[in-house]
């Protein structure tokens, strides 16, 4: 375990809420000293949720477009 910390404090990857592209957040930090596997399930519901609320909200846009 020691040298996945040793290589995080190293990689000095930024940390964000949603975890795009190399950021990391809390639980896929924990998940990476644990395992060796930074994942985080909350982040991945977060984009999850993101991604459906956009297709919902074009999905909005295209009807009143072809309503209109």
């Amino acid at each position: 375990m020691w040298p996945r910390v040793q290589e995080v404090a190293t990689a000095r990857r930024p940390f964000g809420l949603m975890t795009f592209a190399q950021a990391w957040n809390c639980e896929s930090f924990a998940n990476f000293i644990r395992s060796g596997i930074p994942h985080s399930k909350q982040a991945t519901s977060g984009k999850e949720a993101i991604a459906l609320f956009a297709l919902a909200i074009v999905t909005v846009l295209l009807l009143a477009a072809c309503e209109g």
